[in-house]
């Protein structure tokens, strides 16, 4: 049966049953840190020297590197001092539009693997019948031996731990410096499981691991808020140090700015939350197609998107990444055919988008109030997309480019003419995909 124990009760109950036989302390007391050093030293010096295990060394984490790192660096850490583990894992909590955490396991032999905990994931039967629920929602630890088959505890994944040869199962809560709880547990080949001193070491070692671990996982979760807010080459060079008001780079690229057609009719006349999903549903069709080309969209502005392709000053390299940003385009397109036909069939009007494509030089960089900024594009190639993608409704066409991007694609081009565009002197050419 699978002991569930309060964080200060386990090691009360380590202390009371296996290191001095539950007569030193009871389990209703409250063991405080210097309790606990002290009863342990007592029962070491009682047992001697060669009773011992100690997990010593600094225990180091590249800072750079990921949760799978940090899980095989303490993993090894551990085992290189003579205590055998079989598996290892830690379940860490993340700020993520798609995932609510994620799970590492390192099984013996293998190096680290980690999973995607979706959100809602605590409702799921997987987390409901794992052990680490308790460590989750009480805070407690979870101790239970796997080296009796009649005596197996209510776990499915004891099972599979116990066929692989493991013989007890420690999981134990981690707390962050900002009160988050997250989860490590571990489990040993050896016969008759962890010893009294084993168990002692790993909390000592956790302890201290955690805070290695929090910083890991603070830079993960700092990463998906960058990436989810500013987008992921903003992000890097937010991260990286570029902080500062006005501090930027000039860079080529190509400019995509795309529109909803109509959204005002539509917003008038659709209640604000099914306008809200509809929005949601016309920029994931769009997004979808620029992520997978590599784009980088910058913002949401109302109903529309602005996104940059990052050039090479290498002419070569400009025209693929320009057919590519092309290519996106019409996917972008595409991708709006499978909800219009949802939308047609439930009596309503079909979506439809205005894009255009331009190519020039922009400031990217910080821009904003000494206290408030924002991590984008600016300068001149940046109104005249913006008043591209204004004459692509005006002309009811669902892509146009400039001349400046039709030079760096080989596809047919239709030519709409010279236009005037707003705050712009000269008029400019004009073009679209030949139909």
């Amino acid at each position: 049966m699978a002991a569930r124990l309060t964080k200060e009760g386990m090691k009360t109950a380590i202390i009371e049953r296996k290191l001095f036989g539950g007569t030193c302390v009871n389990v209703d007391c409250i063991p405080t840190k210097t309790l606990v050093a002290s009863a342990r030293a007592a029962y070491m010096a009682r047992r001697g020297p060669d009773f011992s295990v100690n997990i010593g060394g600094p225990i180091t984490v590249d800072m750079k590197q990921d949760l799978t790192s940090f899980l095989n660096d303490l993993s090894q850490h551990i085992e290189a001092d003579g205590l055998p583990l079989l598996r290892t894992s830690v379940t860490v909590g993340t700020l993520h539009p798609q995932i609510s955490g994620y799970y590492v396991v390192k099984w013996r032999g293998k190096d680290a693997t980690e999973l995607n905990g979706p959100h809602g994931l605590q409702d799921m039967t997987l987390f409901q019948q794992s052990p680490q629920r308790a460590v989750y929602e009480e805070g407690v630890s979870v101790r239970f031996a796997l080296d009796d088959p009649n005596d197996m505890p209510d776990y499915p994944i004891a099972q599979e731990i116990a066929d692989a040869g493991g013989t007890d199962y420690l999981a134990m809560p981690l707390e962050f410096s900002g009160g988050e709880r997250t989860a490590i547990s571990f489990v040993t080949v050896c016969p008759g499981g962890f010893s009294s001193a084993e168990t002692l070491e790993l909390y000592r070692v956790t302890s201290i691991a955690s805070r290695l671990l929090e910083v890991t996982a603070l830079r993960r979760t700092t990463a998906n808020l960058l990436d989810t807010y500013v987008g992921h080459i903003a992000g890097q060079r937010v991260l990286n140090g570029e902080v500062q008001r006005g501090h930027g780079q000039t860079i080529p690229a190509v400019l995509w700015q795309c529109d909803l057609r109509q959204s005002t009719e539509l917003s008038e006349t659709t209640p604000r939350d099914e306008m809200i999903e509809t929005l949601n549903d016309f920029f994931q069709c769009l997004a979808g197609a620029v992520e997978e080309a590599g784009g980088e969209i910058l913002k949401f502005i109302g109903d529309a998107m602005l996104v940059i392709f990052p050039l090479s000053r290498r002419a070569r390299v400009a025209n693929a990444e320009c057919e590519v940003a092309l290519a996106a385009a019409e996917q972008a397109i595409s991708n709006i055919a499978e909800p219009n036909k949802k939308r047609v069939e439930a009596g309503k009007q079909p979506l439809s988008q205005g894009i255009a494509l331009h190519v020039g030089d922009v400031m990217f960089g910080n821009i904003g109030a000494e206290k408030r900024l924002d991590f984008t594009i600016n300068g001149p190639a940046v109104n005249a997309v913006s008043r591209l993608e204004r004459l692509a409704s005006e002309l009811k066409m669902p892509i146009v480019f400039s001349s400046e991007f039709a030079q760096h694609t080989t596809r047919e081009v239709e030519d709409l003419g010279d236009h005037f565009l707003r705050g712009i002197e000269e008029p400019v050419k004009v073009y679209t995909l030949r139909r």
